[in-house]
């Protein structure tokens, strides 16, 4: 039986993305993406935490978001599971990063100048494979 790898989530840029080539030649950008959740606690009060996202976009979908995003974005992201060995002091690290083959840039509520109400024919920018 095959395994089945599917990511999903919906999170703010943590930086602009930077625009870079492979050495094979093909554009990426890696994104950084923060996801937020709350949980109760025992005692009652509630705890907040924050995880971190690697993201790897490629090829025309990469120089898109490059020129599109700004750190503090939302976004969703649809993509799959990667691991890659980085070498570092000591020797090579193994990171795994989610490949995006879907990124859909959502609406900023921070953003003052679009009004969502107003604005019916609004759709937010599809990014597909």
């Amino acid at each position: 039986m095959r395994g089945f790898t599917r990511v999903f989530l919906i999170g703010y840029l943590g930086g602009d993305p930077e625009l870079q080539t492979s050495k094979n030649g093909s554009p990426y950008v890696k994104l950084s993406v923060s996801t937020h959740r709350s949980r109760k606690l025992e005692n009652g009060k509630w705890e907040n935490s924050t995880e971190w996202h690697k993201i790897m976009v490629w090829g025309s979908r990469a120089e898109l978001c490059a020129r599109s995003l700004a750190k503090g974005a939302p976004i969703a992201v649809e993509g799959y599971l990667e691991s890659f060995k980085v070498e570092r002091e000591g020797g090579p690290v193994t990171q795994v990063a989610i490949v995006a083959d879907q990124v859909h840039f959502l609406p900023n509520p921070k953003q003052k100048s679009l009004n969502l109400e107003a604005a019916e024919d609004f759709e937010p920018i599809h990014i597909s494979a």
